[in-house]
């Protein structure tokens, strides 16, 4: 930079110069003056010219006219030659300088014209020489002003450099917060979709009720377990939407407890009283204060069920080892005795008291022998021999068997056939069985009259049809309602115990279902429920 502008300074002079030389009375005079006027400039330390030897023309400083300069320097090299030479030099003051130098040609081979009356005559101005390059001019520039100009560079690089660090810094930490809060955004709404899936859909009812008992939120089990469809959080509180007793739970939880874990009968509104196992918790913010109640609860009606089976399978099996123990033992001496009766009925043929009394014998023998075959029958698992069948014929025929039964004691038969139904894959002796001991059974109980219904219902969903017989009769007390599929229990005077026994077995063994309820005083059903089978094809 410093090399071009003290070319440009040179070349500048030496265009003045030449200018200056167009005139009359150019000299030494008139270069010393254009040579100070330029070195006015404040980045110029100095500007001189010298002769070849090194010896001073003309100088910006007076003082150095006629002065010789640095001898060590090559003038003729730098006389002939067009390049422009520059070097680092520290003037008396101890300043430091830049220095510039090249051969100065201010003049060139001119032209001059002078009219001596109407003579034109012409000469070469100045005389043409053979050397006509003889001088070099020097300019020294102040280089404490370009180290200024350096630094303020330095400088505002620096600055202009923070500045783009740190903007560029911003930008990548900038877009590492955005890529992060894309990730964490992301994260999270999938942590929302899979939380609310979860708390949706899974098998366990989930309530939350805030500080004012309001629900803030019920999960679809929820919904379904209380028997409603939606809930209206603003306008509804817990203790109009949740069962009594549940409710009471809640009021009675306290927030310094832990959990709660407990297991309760719930009335609900359909009149439905199901056994229900909760758990209860305090939901807290983080410095420990009070939020809400998290209330779990599950239906525990199937698990009771199941545990009714199982111990009702446990009782069976120990009926069948003490039955297949026994029933031997007991069939020989009931064999004897009844061989004896027979041998005095014979005997005293001519003594009716006798006689009446060897009857007796051998009837009581013949009754505990069909006992003890019955307790066989029961033991032992029952075999079926299914084929495709109709349930409308079935039962259509089945209830002709107790038709006059039911007409003596003025009890309507009501049953309704069924159109597109399935055939189903049955054993049709054993239904018949099935189903005639429940008749028996339901217009025993109607004492006074009433109706003995049967329906039938296909449950696509669950690939099942849903038979029903309902009588109106005096129903069955609530204590006896879980014991009535259980051997020999009955409340019956002249009962045995083993007929609904047997019809619970029947059902199992066509892989189905069978439950009771009744209400004491009014009626009771009996819902059996069956699978279809791969014949569920097949219409009537």
């Amino acid at each position: 930079m410093l090399i071009e502008k003290g070319a440009a300074l040179i070349r500048s002079f030496e265009a003045g110069a030449r200018f200056g030389m167009r005139g009359t009375g150019w000299g030494n005079r008139r270069l010393q003056q254009l040579l100070s006027e330029t070195a006015q400039q404040n980045d110029i330390q100095y500007l001189f010219v010298t002769n070849k030897t090194g010896q001073i023309i003309v100088h910006s400083d007076f003082e150095q006219i006629n002065s010789e300069y640095d001898s060590s320097l090559n003038y003729q090299t730098i006389l002939e030659s067009e390049k422009i030479y520059w070097r680092k030099v520290t003037s008396p003051d101890g300043t430091d300088v830049f220095e510039v130098f090249k051969n100065f040609t201010p003049s060139h081979r001119m032209m001059r014209k002078h009219r001596m009356g109407h003579k034109m005559t012409q000469m070469l101005t100045p005389p043409k020489q053979k050397h006509p390059r003889r001088q070099v001019i020097f300019i020294g520039l102040d280089l404490k002003a370009s180290k200024e100009v350096n630094r303020a560079n330095i400088l505002n690089a620096t600055i202009t450099g923070l500045i783009l660090f740190f903007a560029g810094a911003a930008g990548i930490i900038l877009l590492y917060l955005f890529q992060n809060y894309r990730s964490t955004k992301s994260e999270l709404t999938q942590v929302q979709a899979f939380s609310d899936t979860l708390v949706e859909k899974m098998p366990i009812g989930l309530a939350v009720i805030d500080t004012n008992h309001k629900i803030s939120l019920l999960n679809s089990t929820a919904k379904k377990t209380i028997g409603i469809d939606w809930v209206d959080e603003k306008e509804n509180s817990a203790q109009e939407i949740l069962p009594v007793e549940l409710w009471e739970q809640i009021k009675n939880f306290t927030a310094k407890k832990e959990i709660l874990v407990n297991e309760v009968e719930c009335t609900f509104e359909n009149g439905v009283i199901k056994p229900m196992e909760i758990s209860i918790s305090a939901l807290k913010d983080e410095a420990g204060g009070f939020q809400s109640y998290v209330l779990l609860f599950r239906d525990q009606s199937e698990i009771q069920h199941l545990k009714k089976e199982v111990a009702r399978s446990h009782r069976l099996a120990s009926i069948g080892k003490l039955a297949a123990g026994v029933a031997h033992e007991i069939r020989n001496p009931l064999s004897s005795i009844k061989g004896f009766a027979t041998y005095f009925k014979e005997r005293y043929q001519d003594i009716p008291e006798d006689q009446e009394t060897a009857d007796i014998m051998i009837n009581e023998v013949d009754r505990l022998d069909r006992v003890v075959g019955q307790l066989l029958d029961l033991a032992k698992p029952v075999t079926i021999n299914p084929w495709s069948l109709s349930l409308n014929e079935l039962i259509t025929s089945s209830l002709k068997l107790v038709e006059q039964q039911a007409k003596e004691k003025g009890i309507g038969l009501n049953f309704s056939i069924v159109d597109q139904l399935p055939l189903i894959s049955l054993d049709g002796d054993k239904m018949n069985q099935l189903f005639l001991n429940l008749y028996l059974n339901a217009i025993e109980a109607m004492n006074s009259g009433g109706t003995l219904s049967i329906g039938l219902n296909v449950i696509n969903e669950r690939k099942v049809i849903e038979i029903t017989i309902t009588d109106t009769g005096e129903g069955i007390k609530k204590e006896d309602l879980s014991r009535i599929f259980d051997p020999y229990f009955t409340t019956k005077p002249s009962g045995s115990g083993i007929g609904l026994a047997m019809v619970h077995n029947i059902v199992e063994a066509h892989q189905g279902t069978i439950m009771a309820k009744s209400n004491p005083g009014h009626e009771t059903q009996f819902m059996i429920t069956l699978p279809m089978t791969s014949e569920e094809g097949l219409h009537e």
